[in-house]
């Protein structure tokens, strides 16, 4: 009901009381929705978040921005982007959107005093490709250009797999760490709990640099229907992502159990090391490895590791396992 009531909200009325605080009364799955576009109120939401943080007690607070997400639809982009992709131009305006949400957020901790001995982490949710052409890559000895959309449905697309990653340490309100910039680190989002523990433990931060040699990657859910951003029909992806899906008795949408196995088995499943990436696609069972370490255009294809393929089978068997297992409770 989050997504599919908000078309019809969209009325000179509702819109007009969706601005008030009637409106969480009244439409209350509706009011500071992102998903009802022409009624989100960006504003209104870190004006909301800040509420809740009222009070005197620790706090750990855990915020997400959407405006910059598919279909990035926002009535607060301040400026317009001039690009000769549609897409690119709308993800951009919207993810400005977001980036002076974020400032909004910061600006009204520090006045309520929550900054005065803080630890704050500014990461992505995923990249994004946006259907433009990123380098030309060889498979199985053949140049073959890379265009997707999405985040999650390849894992040889940088634009989907690069991410934001900050932190930043405020003591007496004011940041104590300088700005730098890392270039290029292997990091997970399994890194972030051991950099919380550390300040929560001890008020130190320990810095995430590139230590992790390798880490396993995989797709995430993939729908035939949003293969191209072009023509998407949102009526179309509704119907072919409900069936993966089941109503808790709240309401909530859940993942089927059932369907686990079946998700699982068609996720691509990989290795990123700092100086290559070998990924097993699940359409054909193939391995491919590139590596990552040359500046050439055509990313340098070569025979995968042994040791590579074999860690990647092992977490795959890991992978479908545990939804196996979790399937028969």
């Amino acid at each position: 009901m989050d997504f599919t009531i908000q078309p019809f909200n969209d009325t000179p009325l509702t819109n007009f009381l969706l601005q008030t605080p009637l409106g969480q009364w009244l439409l209350p799955l509706s009011y500071i929705n992102v998903a009802s576009v022409n009624n989100y109120d960006a504003q209104g939401f870190v004006s909301r978040v800040l509420a809740e943080t009222d009070g005197s007690q620790p706090l750990f607070l855990a915020v997400h921005f959407l405006s910059g997400h598919f279909p990035y639809t926002t009535r607060h982009a301040p400026w317009r982007y001039p690009g000769a992709s549609g897409f690119r131009a709308r993800h951009v305006e919207a993810l400005a959107v977001a980036d002076h949400q974020v400032a909004e957020l910061l600006a009204g901790l520090a006045q309520s005093g929550r900054l005065e001995d803080a630890l704050v982490v500014i990461l992505s949710d995923h990249g994004e490709a946006l259907g433009e052409a990123e380098r030309i890559r060889n498979k199985d000895g053949r140049e073959i250009d890379s265009v997707t959309y999405g985040h999650g449905v390849d894992l040889l697309s940088e634009y989907q797999n690069h991410i934001v990653l900050g932190t930043l340490r405020y003591k007496h309100g004011q940041p104590v760490n300088a700005p730098r910039t890392v270039a290029s680190p292997q990091v997970s989002l399994l890194d972030i709990r051991p950099l919380v523990m550390s300040y929560v433990r001890s008020g130190n931060v320990e810095r995430i640099e590139p230590g992790r040699p390798c880490i396993p990657v995989e797709t995430g859910l993939r729908l035939a229907s949003t293969e191209s951003y072009v023509g998407l029909d949102p009526q179309q992806v509704a119907a072919e992502g409900a069936g993966f899906y089941r109503l808790d008795p709240n309401g909530l949408m859940q993942l089927r159990d059932e369907r686990l196995p079946l998700l699982v088995s068609e996720k691509d499943v990989g290795l990123r090391c700092l100086d290559r990436l070998t990924v097993r696609l699940a359409r054909d069972g193939s391995v491919h490895s590139y590596r990552l370490d040359t500046p050439e255009q055509i990313p340098a294809e070569e025979v995968p590791n042994a040791s590579d393929v074999a860690r990647i089978e092992r977490y795959r068997t890991e992978l479908l396992t545990s939804v196996s297992v979790g399937s028969s409770h």
